[in-house]
């Protein structure tokens, strides 16, 4: 199965878990990527009341290649009759005294507050490689694009993580906009969705961060993280593998 594929079909389950978790009420935080897009696609029609779709991070481009995140966006309000809420920057800001100027704007204090306070939140992990949509988008210098490289095992959020689990490089960390990983890991609902082999460590160490409490995955993966060293043993929430006889869905303890 290519990563392609496995991304489609993690899209296509992965839209079918939100729509059963979105209810009434409720705020719905998402990133973006390919995965995003993928699960956005594939998100059906289910009219909700007083539901609002949060941005998680900036998704600002200076590069040719595009995060999608209004396209995303879109699709999640038009499935669940919902209130957008898009934060309007970049993801990573060129130095932190202009990311402190823009914070002090009231709308964007309180979008990133609401951020905070989802009650679902729905993401992906990315996993490093010159290629990465993270590292292209034209917010990075070369020296701290190599340091990631160096430490980074993957990102969640645009935050990315060493293999411990710590910040791979605090000044890029700082001068990021959106929710934090600890922020991320405070949410009730975190469904993380990701496909393709290639994911395997970033998402093993998501899954022992604590980061997600429901989680997609393909079958290529789900085999990938079980063949790690110290295995895949999320705290608490559901995993759904497609492409295998039956979906599996099973708590993690």
């Amino acid at each position: 199965m290519t990563e392609g594929e496995a991304i489609e079909q993690v899209g296509r389950v992965g839209a079918d878990v939100v729509t059963q978790l979105v209810r009434d009420g409720m705020s719905v935080g998402i990133s973006w990527g390919r995965t995003m897009s993928a699960l956005a696609a594939h998100l059906p029609r289910a009219p909700r009341v007083g539901v609002r779709v949060v941005q998680l991070k900036g998704g600002t481009s200076f590069s040719e290649r595009a995060t999608h995140d209004f396209e995303i966006m879109r699709a999640f309000c038009e499935a669940f009759n919902a209130q957008p809420c898009y934060l309007p920057l970049p993801v990573i800001f060129q130095d932190t005294a202009m990311l402190s100027i823009v914070r002090r704007d009231r709308s964007i204090e309180r979008i990133l507050e609401e951020g905070r306070g989802v009650d679902v939140a729905v993401f992906t992990v990315g996993s490093l490689g010159r290629e990465a949509l993270s590292l292209n988008l034209g917010q990075l210098e070369d020296d701290e694009v190599e340091a990631l490289l160096r430490d980074a095992v993957g990102d969640a959020c645009s935050r990315f993580f060493t293999r411990e689990g710590g910040v791979a490089l605090a000044s890029v960390d700082r001068r990021t906009v959106g929710i934090t990983l600890e922020e991320l890991r405070s949410r009730p609902v975190r469904v993380l969705v990701a496909g393709g082999r290639v994911k395997a460590e970033a998402l093993d160490t998501a899954l022992h961060m604590g980061l997600a409490t429901h989680l997609v995955v393909d079958q290529d993966l789900a085999l990938a993280l079980l063949e790690r060293p110290r295995g895949a043993t999320p705290r608490g929430g559901c995993v759904i593998a497609p492409q295998v006889d039956e979906n599996i869905c099973q708590n993690i303890h």
